[in-house]
């Protein structure tokens, strides 16, 4: 309002300057006497012009007069002498500047005001943007952070992530439900079924039952490594991976009622079902390279590559298994559970040989 208010008196004062009539002229050389009229002075004044208007008497500028030179620009205008549209565009103009600066002066009440661009900037200012910017970098640093976190725990329950008849160490077995053995000789107590157990892979002989069932079977010990190659590029592989022969007493029936001399014989024939397992479990250990480099999971995603690296573990652990019962089943059969005595001796001797040899390769 109170810029407006002056842009309004400003205009009042050009409107009165453009309307002001004109000043007497100072007198000239050969001018009447004082006292005689100009009609008098100047035969034919009054006449009027071309278009019926009385023409304008010219105008003598004065020192004295600070709008001469717009009066007579009017003049000019009003004759026919002059095109300007508006000659009273630079009286405008200046009015103009000066209304504005006064508006700014009252505006900001005597306090500094703020600086133009081309005067350098403020320090208040530019103290003020250096703060945002820097709160700008701190977010996005906190951001970074908080997304490299969130990746980590992510990565670390990706890794947690279970394979088949896999345990991420040999410490967690004994938190397995069951009641499990590593390798070693077994014993009589180590049978504590009262029944078969359900699915064993065990095939009785056709004319006689066996006198023990011995629930042997591997397991794997590894963990799932989650590597990011790139964007959107992800690869889950095998880590710490061996192999270990172990037994599961709940599910191990002892079904010999007879002589002690039977008892010991049927009790060696288990054994080396232990011991071929073992055999297994340690060349398995051995060629870990070859598995870890031919088993993986490689996805746009870590969730997909875990996803893939189980579900080819899953195959490649079948043909291990369904390979190790092949083993157990030509056993059996060979020796019919232990009654053929030169079969039972030639798998002995085969499984000592066997772990012989791999205990060799392992301190090698």
């Amino acid at each position: 309002m109170q810029r407006s208010a002056l842009v309004g008196i400003a205009w009042a004062v050009v409107g009165a300057v453009a309307c002001a009539p004109a000043l007497p002229r100072a007198a000239s050389p050969g001018a009447p006497a004082t006292g005689e009229t100009a009609d008098a002075a100047e035969p034919g004044a009054r006449e009027t012009a071309a278009g019926g208007e009385a023409a304008a008497p010219e105008i003598a500028p004065s020192p004295d007069d600070p709008f001469a030179d717009i009066r007579a620009a009017l003049e000019r205008q009003k004759a026919g002498e002059t095109r300007d549209p508006d000659p009273l565009a630079p009286l405008r103009e200046g009015m103009q500047r000066s209304l504005e600066e006064e508006v700014r002066e009252r505006q900001w009440g005597g306090t500094p005001k703020p600086a133009r661009e081309d005067e350098g900037g403020s320090p208040k200012l530019d103290e003020l943007a250096a703060e945002i910017a820097a709160d700008a970098r701190r977010r996005e640093a906190m951001e970074q952070e908080l997304e490299e976190r969130f990746r980590r725990d992510m990565f670390a329950e990706l890794e947690k992530a279970p394979l088949r008849n896999c345990v991420p160490s040999a410490e967690s077995i004994v938190d397995m439900p069951g009641d499990f053995i590593f390798y070693r000789e077994i014993e009589r107590g180590d049978f504590r079924a009262t029944e078969m157990p359900d699915g064993s892979p065990i095939v009785p002989a056709r004319d006689f039952e066996p006198g023990a069932i011995l629930s042997v079977s591997l397991m794997c010990v590894s963990g799932i490594r989650l590597v990011e190659l790139g964007p959107d590029e992800f690869e889950a592989r095998l880590k710490d991976t061996r192999f270990m022969a172990i037994v599961a007493r709940a599910h191990s029936i002892w079904r010999h009622r007879g002589d002690p001399t039977a008892a010991a014989w049927i009790l060696r024939h288990q054994q080396v079902h232990f011991d071929l397992a073992e055999v297994e479990a340690r060349r398995l250990t051995a060629t870990r390279d070859d598995v870890i480099e031919s088993v993986y999971g490689h996805a746009a995603t870590p969730m997909d590559a875990v996803r893939q690296l189980q579900e080819r573990w899953d195959g490649h652990f079948r043909q291990v298994r369904e390979g190790f019962l092949a083993v157990g089943r030509r056993y059996d059969e060979e020796t019919r559970h232990g009654q053929d005595v030169e079969q039972q001796t030639r798998w002995y001797l085969r499984a000592k040989q066997g772990l012989a040899d791999a205990r060799r390769g392992r301190e090698g």
